[in-house]
């Protein structure tokens, strides 16, 4: 049935392009007469995003339905710190190895956002402390929201959301791994 859902949605919008209408990242509606817009880059539905100052690569799920990007972290501590809260983690060293999933680096420590209330399928609402990462996804460069959570059961350590694909991105869910980084 999904598949079927997605041929269809993919038929319906080629024919749309064909006749002229476009769909615009910045907006909500589809116009007439618009050229789709080359300035925005394509992704596919997996990419690298590096996470800075670090340098660490990850593999990244593209998921448009999810708000807030997601990050996996372990020993999650939230502190205060001049009356402000913090929180310290460790974030898993990259590695495609599995067996090595699990190796922590050096904890960071940063000032939380705010607390995300995380609603999820078939499970209980989570709060998740967000923290904002200096990090890289093709060309697109910025200090983005993320969430912390364990995600070490995942094959995908990061999960990028709305508030950094909103207005940066296209998603070619067809393909993975195709963002040009900087040059």
């Amino acid at each position: 049935m999904k598949i079927v859902m997605k041929l269809f949605v993919l038929v319906a919008l080629t024919m749309l392009c064909g006749a002229g209408y476009t769909f615009s990242a910045q907006k909500d509606q589809v116009q007439e007469g618009d050229e789709l817009s080359s300035a925005l880059p394509i992704i596919g539905q997996a990419e690298y995003l590096t996470v800075f100052p670090q340098k660490y690569r990850y593999r990244a799920r593209i998921d448009s339905g999810a708000t807030t990007c997601s990050m996996s972290a372990s020993d999650i501590e939230i502190f205060e710190r001049d009356g402000k809260k913090w929180v310290r983690f460790s974030l898993p060293l990259p590695s495609d190895n599995p067996e090595e999933k699990l190796k922590k680096g050096e904890p960071q420590e940063y000032p939380i956002t705010r607390v995300a209330n995380i609603k999820r399928h078939g499970a209980e609402d989570q709060m998740r402390p967000a923290v904002k990462l200096k990090v890289q996804l093709g060309e697109f460069e910025g200090r983005i929201e993320f969430t912390l959570t364990d995600r070490s059961k995942y094959e995908y350590p990061v999960l990028i959301g709305r508030n950094l694909l909103d207005g940066n991105f296209l998603i070619d869910v067809s393909h993975s791994f195709v963002a040009k980084g900087k040059k």
